[in-house]
């Protein structure tokens, strides 16, 4: 589900741990816990902690109003609103909405819980519950509006390139349909009878990360173009990824200036990998490093490699000396 932070003073850490136990519970991960000590830079981690949430959820009891860090913490979210999508849920006691949070729909605390006692009776975890399962319809029907986090443009004949792609994404981050566009692989495509341009666009407009398939004859599909030229309109970041023997001449002439890919080569399917993970919110697989996790990733950049040679199969091919034993 969605990456959360919850803002708290400590006076209101019984309640907020109750509630971050109940959003766990529903599938939600933490970017940093309620009552974490963290070693290090602490005020630095829970910068990160917010930044790297798609929901923040501020407990604006009279104590968190009371507490610089949950009013800042508030406003840094706020403005992530903007540059991320962040979706701020504000949780407040009834009938008192600060109002640097009016224009938020917000939440409430129960008539008669008292976040500051510092406990939680059976009857308060009750109504926590109810709290945190209204949270979560309210990140669920976000999500479903949202739009794709990563954008894959590319020509229809790429399509098994595509899936390739896809397949990787998957073996090595949390993804779902729903984080992907991909017009030509079943189950990423556009809704039946959606406008394409306009719904093309406004995918693009709202994906963190937008990846061309360049081959050879790029130049001849108006759409890929298209699509690329409004990528580097909107300053998204923008990977180019050069497949079937495509030369760093056959990048779309906006898109030369950045530095591109050869999924040809396994090393570079790799480095993909490492760059989504750098410059998207999306949230790897705890294992994809290591182990079992890091093989699976390592197969599935090995068959985006030979699915993204040139036609003939010349240039870089995975493994050719365990392929020859098994010819001879």
């Amino acid at each position: 589900m969605s990456r959360v932070f919850i803002s708290c003073n400590n006076r209101d850490y019984a309640v907020g741990r109750e509630l971050e136990r109940a959003l766990m519970e529903r599938g939600h991960t933490m970017t940093l816990q309620v009552a974490a000590l963290p070693a290090g830079r602490w005020e630095e981690q829970l910068l990160r902690g917010v930044h790297q949430a798609d929901v923040f959820i501020p407990m604006l009891s009279p104590a968190g109003l009371g507490s610089q860090w949950v009013v800042g913490q508030t406003g840094m979210a706020i403005s992530c609103e903007y540059t991320r999508n962040t979706l701020v849920l504000p949780v407040c006691p009834r009938d008192q909405i600060p109002n640097f949070v009016s224009a938020f729909h917000c939440f409430w605390f129960d008539k008669d819980l008292d976040p500051s006692q510092g406990k939680v009776s059976n009857k308060d975890r009750a109504a926590i519950k109810q709290l945190a399962q209204d949270l979560h319809q309210a990140i669920v029907a976000h999500r479903a509006a949202q739009p794709p986090r990563i954008f894959i443009s590319h020509r229809h004949k790429d399509v098994e390139v595509a899936r390739k792609v896809i397949d990787l994404l998957k073996s090595a981050f949390h993804v779902t349909t729903r984080d992907i566009r991909c017009t030509s692989v079943p189950g990423y495509k556009l809704a039946v009878g959606s406008p394409s341009a306009d719904s093309l666009l406004a995918d693009l407009n709202g994906a963190e990360i937008v990846m061309g398939l360049v081959g050879p004859d790029t130049a001849e599909s108006e759409y890929v173009l298209f699509e690329l030229g409004a990528s580097w309109g909107l300053h998204k970041p923008t990977f180019p990824l050069r497949i079937r023997g495509a030369a760093f001449h056959h990048v779309p002439e906006v898109l030369r200036e950045k530095s591109s890919l050869s999924l040809a080569e396994v090393s570079q399917c790799l480095q993909l990998v490492e760059d989504v993970h750098r410059v998207s919110s999306i949230e790897r697989k705890q294992r994809s490093g290591t182990g079992r996790g890091a093989a699976a990733v390592r197969r599935r950049a090995r068959l985006l490699a030979r699915a993204a040679q040139p036609a003939g199969g010349s240039g870089a091919s995975p493994r050719p000396a365990a392929r020859a034993r098994r010819r001879s």
